[in-house]
């Protein structure tokens, strides 16, 4: 009986230990990979690697936690208050917003899919007086949040090249919905964001 048990401790150990170097091994492959991406041409592509297969779960929750911080700015939670959103179908919201969201994250934006998802968004959007500075702010979320994720629980932090990337393919989404004044860089974006919610915030 003794032996078995032991010979059970063993394989599972052994069985944990392949299934480590097999991890590493591919999470190698896969850096290399990355690494070979431009994070201005392959923005799109980074991105989405980024958030479905490096961070998945981090990057869910970010977007989910940007949306959240959302009503804090109450130029924008008046909106939804009056559209009724925000109290009967607030799930429903949160589930299309990841919808689209999914969309540009899995799909070009020059794409059928993402161009589609793109025409919904802006369609929808179409329907409220919603200011530019609000959807700056939102914006900048999308973009900031996931990289304040990923570096406060992420098993890694992004590189240079992940976060260039994430900037580029947003603020190209941003530009697309006619989004005006959209900071040229990161830096430049938290710095608008942080000026933005010490006027707006409460």
């Amino acid at each position: 009986m003794g032996e078995a048990r032991e010979w059970v401790l063993t394989a599972v150990v052994g069985v944990a230990m392949l299934w480590k170097l097999l991890c590493v091994w591919l999470r190698s492959r896969r850096n290399k990979l990355l690494l070979s991406f431009s994070p201005i041409e392959d923005a799109v592509t980074v991105r989405t690697l980024m958030a479905n297969v490096e961070f998945p779960f981090v990057c869910h929750l970010s977007l989910e936690f940007a949306l959240f911080r959302t009503y804090a700015i109450p130029s924008i939670s008046s909106i939804l208050a009056k559209s009724g959103k925000f109290d009967s179908d607030a799930v429903k919201r949160a589930d299309d917003t990841e919808i689209l969201i999914r969309e540009f994250q899995s799909h070009h934006v020059d794409s059928d899919r993402g161009s589609a998802a793109l025409r919904r968004l802006n369609y929808i959007h179409s329907q409220y007086p919603i200011k530019n500075g609000d959807y700056l702010y939102v914006l900048g979320l999308f973009i900031l949040e996931p990289m304040r994720w990923i570096h406060q629980y992420g098993f890694r932090d992004m590189t240079t090249a992940e976060k260039l990337a994430n900037f580029v393919s947003w603020r190209d989404i941003g530009i697309r919905m006619g989004i005006k004044d959209i900071p040229e860089d990161l830096e430049a974006l938290e710095k608008w964001q942080e000026e933005y919610e010490v006027k707006h915030k409460v």
